[in-house]
């Protein structure tokens, strides 16, 4: 038996885990791949184009929030966005199409 303070320790307990080689198994979610978004104007103030088709588009703001931007208009390639009533700065974006994939990237708002 060992003491406090002399560098020797012995222990007679049973251990908590019989077999100290543990054996774990990886979780793991499949990662979505993300692409880039094209939008113009940016910087803008009032809308913006993105080139695509999307079925929702949206913002994220300083504190995470997710803000849902109207979409105005969707062409052949083009979703026209409002972006009017978002204070000034910078927020990054992200669209769904509708296939679900997602395509993510940021806009300039001027005051």
């Amino acid at each position: 038996a060992g003491s406090l303070g002399d560098g020797s320790l012995s222990w007679s307990g049973t251990p908590v885990v019989p077999d100290p080689a543990i054996q774990c198994q990886t979780l793991g979610v499949a990662e979505e791949p993300v692409r880039s978004l094209i939008a113009h104007p940016n910087p803008t103030k009032e809308q913006m184009t993105l080139q695509g088709t999307y079925q929702q588009v949206l913002a994220f703001d300083a504190l995470g929030r997710t803000v849902d931007l109207p979409v105005i208009r969707t062409q052949v390639d083009a979703t026209l966005v409002d972006l009017s009533f978002l204070a000034s700065g910078i927020y990054p974006i992200q669209a769904v199409d509708r296939a679900g994939n997602r395509y993510a990237g940021r806009v300039v708002v001027l005051p």
